[in-house]
């Protein structure tokens, strides 16, 4: 198998994985799964929180999600990782290392902090991938993608870095380009960062099932053009605000018009689009 389609396909397996634990808001679970992956007994939450330099009431409160997910098991008082965990955990361990167990013990904690930091990194690195596959020409702002993916411009930018000069050609997925735009004649504003995907991201792409999905939905990609939106998410809370302030300004303009002919021609609008929204769900 070449090396493009088993990067593509760790990102379809990260992407499953992450349904079941939210890499990018939910790193204390999997800290403490991949601690518990390390131990061959049960361990407190009392434990596992001065061992891993973590408050008890964080520890506590991951421990009944991990628990309620069937990933850790509660005995007397301590926990231990289910098969269904450590399942979970040798597909982690494959995805970043081509190993399928850790290696190491609970006191080599530095390893478990490098991985997860590897883990959110590929998480949203197939985040990026995705919002500029929904972009118009495959393209975005760095600020525009910092703000759809939640994080800062300077951690998004360290990470799409790795892959604009990789050594590895068929890793280069995104190109950078600085744009210009002048206030008046002849007067050129502080360059803007943008990124696009290059032909090597755009065969990444195209191997995501999320975009295969997404480019085989016409109304789904109707609603992206029509809200200019980055990700699913961006399109329905685009559209509750479009439908909202449509709603407001409907009725003022009636009120002052003195015609509710506008009213009703907004709310047919409102039918079209709930009606997309709701078709684009299932088609694809």
């Amino acid at each position: 198998m070449s090396r493009t389609v088993a990067f593509t396909d760790k990102l379809e397996l990260l992407r499953l994985l992450d349904s079941i634990i939210d890499f990018a808001r939910s790193t204390i679970q999997l800290e403490i799964l991949l601690y518990l992956g390390l131990k061959k007994e049960y361990a407190s939450a009392s434990e596992i929180a001065i061992d891993l330099g973590l408050r008890f009431k964080s520890v506590y409160d991951a421990i009944i999600k991990l628990t309620r997910k069937g990933l850790v098991e509660k005995k007397g008082n301590g926990y231990l990782i289910t098969e269904e965990g450590r399942e979970f955990v040798r597909n982690l361990c494959m995805l970043f290392s081509d190993n399928t167990s850790l290696r190491g013990d609970v006191k080599g904690l530095r390893s478990l902090r490098v991985m997860i930091e590897r883990i959110v990194m590929a998480k949203y690195l197939y985040d990026i991938i995705l919002a500029l596959g929904y972009a118009k020409n495959h393209e975005a702002s760095l600020d525009k993608l910092s703000k759809l993916i939640g994080i800062s411009q300077v951690r998004l930018r360290s990470y799409v870095e790795l892959f604009v000069n990789n050594r590895f050609k068929e890793l280069r997925l995104f190109k950078r380009v600085i744009k210009y735009k002048p206030i008046i004649p002849f007067i050129r504003r502080k360059g803007k960062i943008y990124y696009r995907l290059t032909e090597a991201g755009i065969k990444e792409l195209r191997r995501l099932y999320e975009y295969r999905r997404y480019n085989r939905n016409i109304y789904l990609k109707l609603l992206f053009r029509v809200t200019f939106s980055l990700s699913k998410s961006e399109v329905y809370k685009k559209l509750i605000g479009l439908i909202v302030t449509g709603i407001i300004t409907s009725i003022t303009l009636s009120v002052v018009l003195g015609s509710l002919w506008i009213i009703a021609a907004w709310l047919c609008i409102v039918q079209v689009l709930s009606a997309l929204a709701l078709i684009s769900e299932y088609v694809g």
